[in-house]
């Protein structure tokens, strides 16, 4: 069924595809199921003397606005990996979804 089929005017039709065309324009990506795609990202936090600097792990499903976060005491693709496999992943597959994508930072 498309947009006409839906009592949607000429007018509205075409804001919608303008709307449409200006998010693909800005680099917004659609997201049509849970798990199509997960946006990772890394946050300098601060530093503690007896600690050192410590960063904040962050995946968000792009769809459902499920998000995970960690707090590491480094910045690396491991610290990020450990992110996807302790947490999303797992989450995903207690769930019977399957995760598609992963955008980094």
């Amino acid at each position: 069924m498309g947009v006409e089929d839906k009592g949607f005017n000429g007018t509205q039709i075409q804001a919608l595809k303008e709307a449409k065309e200006k998010k693909e324009t800005h680099g917004e990506m659609e997201s049509a199921d849970p798990g199509f795609l997960v946006a990772q990202d890394t946050c300098y936090v601060g530093f503690i003397v007896e600690v050192d600097r410590f960063y904040w792990q962050t995946a968000l499903d792009t769809l459902s606005n499920v998000g995970f976060a960690k707090v590491y005491s480094q910045k690396t693709s491991l610290t990020a990996a450990y992110l996807l496999n302790d947490k999303v992943l797992r989450f995903f597959d207690q769930h019977s979804i399957r995760v598609i994508r992963v955008v980094p930072d």
